[in-house]
């Protein structure tokens, strides 16, 4: 998605993503996983409001 992130930021909006020499990105979702191993941010889609949700049985 982006490459060079250099800073991320969990806002109201969604995750604000840094690169360097570029203006910020503000991506909808939240983050899943930080790997700093791998040196990876992994984010999933927002749930539209009116999808419905499956049971957890």
């Amino acid at each position: 998605m982006l490459k060079d992130v250099i800073r991320v930021e969990v806002t109201e909006g969604g995750v604000v993503l840094t690169a360097l020499l570029e203006p910020p990105q503000t991506i909808q979702g939240t983050i899943r996983e930080v790997d700093l191993l791998k040196h990876s941010v992994t984010l999933i889609a927002p749930q539209e409001k009116d999808e419905p949700k499956e049971p957890k049985w």
